[in-house]
């Protein structure tokens, strides 16, 4: 963002001016800002510039991983962009320890039940299910959406992304 140039907009100002005084008569949405500047650029599209999809991989079950048209980009990551809660423990541990292998062994244990570290992050479960265990379904969902459009956000050489189970 060219925040120099935004503050010195007026069709920046103006646009913002009638969302923040009801004038636009929308809701803005789930993401908050997200969504605002979502809206914007259908309004104001010269007032953005639009960054290829290996720039905001979205982290996230929002929309689910049935429809590869919202995660799959051609171009190798450059940004993983956890904006779902529970993926945000995936985020911390790749921040400390982005490379391949880990990311792998990371998918791989995700469904291992056997394996003491299943479903285990820094700071919580990817699903949160209390004290017992989530069902097993959703969890191969994830996994499989993590291998598929995600193997490559990591450091090194990614693992192939073929679905699990």
């Amino acid at each position: 963002m060219d925040l120099e140039r935004m503050r010195g907009s007026k069709a920046y100002a103006l646009a913002l001016d009638r969302w923040a005084s009801g004038a636009v008569q929308r809701r803005i949405g789930l993401l908050g800002d997200q969504s605002l500047y979502t809206q914007l650029t259908g309004s104001h599209p010269r007032l953005f510039h639009t960054l290829g999809c290996e720039w905001n991989r979205q982290l996230s079950m929002h929309f689910g991983f049935g429809n590869a048209t919202t995660h799959r980009c051609p171009r190798r990551c450059g940004l993983l962009h956890a904006n779902w809660r529970p993926a945000k423990c995936i985020a911390h541990l790749f921040q400390r320890n982005p490379t391949c292998e880990r990311w792998t062994t990371f998918v791989e244990q995700l469904t291992n039940q056997s394996d003491p570290n299943y479903l285990r992050c820094p700071h919580g479960y990817p699903f949160q299910g209390g004290r017992d265990r989530p069902p097993l379904r959703p969890i191969i969902n994830y996994r499989n959406g993590l291998a598929r459009f995600f193997a490559d956000c990591c450091k090194g050489t990614p693992m192939q992304p073929e679905p699990f189970g």
